[in-house]
């Protein structure tokens, strides 16, 4: 894949030495002097995996590198998303532990581990099962029919239960965490089909894909069309696929929240994440046609969008009192309470107190998950809520700090579009829609173990 696009630049933030590891080892490792850009480039992001918040492979093997982990330390991503880190640890025969709550992006980061042979395999399978059409399996209430009239859906539904091997079975939502990795790739491939048939839905905003109002404006589709985009979307996703075997059995995929994570998860040498920003930006709706495809019901979509950190649904209130969320966090919050917009001091700030709190505790589970020789590499964005810059490193470190970690190396990289300019009202407030994305890298002292 592409390294960096070539509109982000870098800095480096010099890290006092007082703060530096006091052992070698694991913890002493710093950033190579031409770290890629953790930013996906233009191009990339067009390709068969779109997800707007995955990292860029090139960075992920850097730092992978330069931490020199040893064959029986484990890397942990609590935020996997589309599971970049774990297909590079795959590659390199690191081992890895992808969580995530969101069945779609494990669903993909399981895809994401197949070789060119179990591609060409899977390949195959489409084209046996697109030979002749397989009989429909019309669901009530089908989470697809959002976007599909009924017959379209059931087709769909069809594919997808034939892809994920449950045809004949009860029906119910996919369990990704049951797929093997070639019947994920098929569900993927399956995916990006479905999204290329709902692109008259899909918005100014390509995170958000617009439901039909009435039944006369959903797609209807036959057979042939729905054929030609499997088998189109399975040549696609060829070329992302390993061209030699990798270390698959290294890897350990989980359906779970950075909140509270797997109870039987072991501890881990190195983390190495993203959280999501502090940007409203809804990735439970970014996936909805995805969902749809898995047979998660809208309610159950609900709830997901709930849970998720950084949602964008804030419950009636928040208790931060009870939370140590560092003096960062605090003073941002007195200001979004206290400014002058609308809804300022309910909904907004309710929905940044709602995603300080997750945080702090995820960053909490993740500090007790880690062993005394651990070290963590944190990918964050800053934002603004309207003319308000939301400082996300400087709350990052104010949080690891309670639980022992120091700041070790730190590298900026600027970045003169965001997605931020989209919505116009934010325009009387600012009109610079750039940002800086920070790769912090921290370890903790020998003395100071585990919270």
């Amino acid at each position: 894949m592409p390294s960096s696009d070539s509109s982000v630049t870098r800095t480096t933030t010099a890290i006092p030495e007082s703060t530096a590891p006091e052992t070698p080892g694991l913890r002493s490792a710093v950033f190579p002097p031409g770290l890629t850009s953790p930013k996906l480039a233009a191009a990339t992001k067009k390709s068969a995996y779109r997800y707007y918040a995955a990292f860029s492979e090139q960075f992920v093997r850097d730092v992978l590198t330069a931490v020199n982990l040893g064959p029986d330390q484990m890397v942990l991503d609590p935020w996997n998303g589309s599971g970049t880190t774990t297909r590079v640890a795959a590659q390199l025969g690191i081992r890895a532990y992808g969580v995530d709550l969101n069945p779609v992006m494990a669903a993909v980061a399981k895809a994401r581990l197949v070789d060119f042979q179990e591609a060409q395999d899977a390949g195959q399978f489409l084209a046996e099962l697109t030979h002749r059409r397989p009989p429909p399996a019309r669901w009530r209430n089908d989470p697809l029919r959002s976007w599909l009239d009924e017959y379209s859906a059931s087709l769909v539904r069809s594919v997808a239960d034939r892809c994920a091997g449950v045809a004949g079975k009860p029906r119910a939502a996919i369990n990704v965490m049951a797929l093997s990795p070639r019947q994920a790739y098929l569900i993927a491939v399956l995916f990006i089909a479905v999204r290329q048939l709902l692109a008259p839905f899909v918005a100014s905003n390509p995170t958000w894909v617009r439901i039909p109002r009435s039944d006369r404006d959903r797609i209807k589709i036959d057979w042939k069309t729905l054929r030609a985009k499997l088998l189109e979307s399975a040549l696609l996703l060829q070329a992302d696929a390993f061209r030699t075997p990798v270390a698959q059995s290294r890897v350990r995929l989980s359906l779970g929240s950075s909140t509270f994570l797997p109870p039987d998860m072991p501890q881990c040498s190195f983390i190495l994440t993203s959280p999501p920003y502090c940007t409203r930006i809804d990735y439970a709706v970014a996936t909805r046609p995805e969902l749809a495809v898995l047979g998660i019901s809208r309610e159950a979509q609900h709830i997901l969008r709930r849970n998720l950190l950084g949602a964008t649904t804030v419950p009636g209130a928040v208790n931060v009192e009870a939370e140590d969320l560092g003096i960062t966090a605090r003073s941002l919050l007195d200001e979004i309470r206290h400014h002058s917009a609308k809804a300022s001091s309910t909904y907004y700030f309710k929905w940044l107190a709602q995603y300080l709190v997750a945080y702090a505790r995820s960053l909490k589970q993740l500090s007790q998950r880690a062993d005394p020789t651990a070290s963590m590499v944190l990918v964050v964005q800053d934002s603004h809520y309207k003319d308000v810059r939301i400082d996300l490193a400087g709350i990052t470190k104010d949080l690891l700090a309670m639980h022992g970690w120091n700041l070790t190396d730190a590298q900026s990289f600027h970045l003169p579009v965001t997605m931020a300019g989209v919505n116009p009202g934010s325009r009387q407030y600012r009109t610079d829609f750039s940002a800086t994305e920070q790769v912090l890298f921290f370890g903790r002292p020998a003395q100071k173990g585990t919270d």
